[in-house]
């Protein structure tokens, strides 16, 4: 549980810092700033695997990845793909199975709200009131138009993201829940987002993983983020640490709180807890 205000703990070495990218380490249509880059740098050059861990698909990713020159394993889509930077090879790839997938589509059809499709090599976006470059930046990848959600289903989804405004999602999350839920996990990680995946998969889940293949146990594992997407990577690892502007979801989990994203956040806390 929460602890209050960010507190330096000398008791345990960590290994791995697993940080969240919106919100955290990325200021909404912001930059990472050169701090948060320099922190960043001086805790792998002190030895520590830093794992970026985001609901985007690693292509919307990698120019982040390349710019903090991450070279640990990647954990993209909200938790259903690892991908190796180094060699681009995706390592874990969980994906909606297809009778309950084809089911939210058909639902979705007739509703006039935003939805992205990601089906491993394809990328379907159904028509937005959303601006291309949105598209650009948070799809990362060629991606096809199309009006027919019921058309597009080849093979089993990795992600399905509906984009509404937040009272239309605060209607249609309980319906979704109601309908689907004991087949389809639904999360929110933006008000204007929801976003299906998998049942049993989240960013903890892969983190998990992650830390097991590295041999790095769960009390030398870090976790930051700000988002109700983070709260069982936050609640998961040895440290949990929530930004000054996360949800109360997350709040409620961590151990501690740092600054928010608009105060390098992130930076301070791999300062206190790592570095200092």
């Amino acid at each position: 549980m929460a602890s209050g205000l960010l507190a330096e703990d000398n008791t345990l070495t960590y290994k791995l810092i697993a940080l969240d990218l919106d919100g955290t380490l990325l200021p909404f249509f912001g930059a990472i700033s050169a701090r948060t880059k320099q922190v960043i740098r001086s805790a792998m050059d002190a030895g520590i695997v830093v794992v970026l861990a985001s609901g985007r698909p690693f292509p919307s990713m990698q120019p982040y990845v390349e710019e903090l020159a991450i070279s640990a394993p990647v954990i993209a889509n909200q938790g259903c793909q690892i991908v190796l930077p180094d060699t681009l090879q995706v390592v874990c790839d969980v994906a909606i199975p297809f009778a309950p997938a084809r089911l939210l589509l058909d639902y979705l059809q007739p509703r006039a709200i935003d939805v992205i499709v990601d089906i491993h090599d394809n990328v379907y976006v159904r028509a937005s009131r959303l601006s291309e470059e949105f598209f650009d930046s948070f799809v990362g990848r060629r991606y096809h138009p199309t009006d027919d959600l019921n058309g597009i289903m080849n093979e089993e989804p990795v992600k399905v993201l509906m984009i509404d405004e937040k009272e239309g999602h605060e209607r249609l999350l309980p319906e979704l829940q109601e309908r689907f839920g004991d087949q389809i996990h639904f999360i929110r990680a933006h008000p204007m987002f929801i976003e299906a995946i998998p049942l049993g998969v989240s960013k903890a889940t892969a983190l998990e993983q992650v830390a097991g293949n590295l041999g790095i146990s769960q009390e030398q594992t870090i976790a930051i983020g700000d988002a109700d997407n983070d709260i069982e990577m936050v609640a998961w690892a040895g440290l949990g640490v929530a930004m000054g502007n996360a949800s109360s979801g997350v709040r409620a989990v961590a151990d501690h709180i740092a600054l928010s994203v608009d105060e390098d956040g992130a930076a301070v806390a791999i300062e206190a807890f790592c570095l200092g």
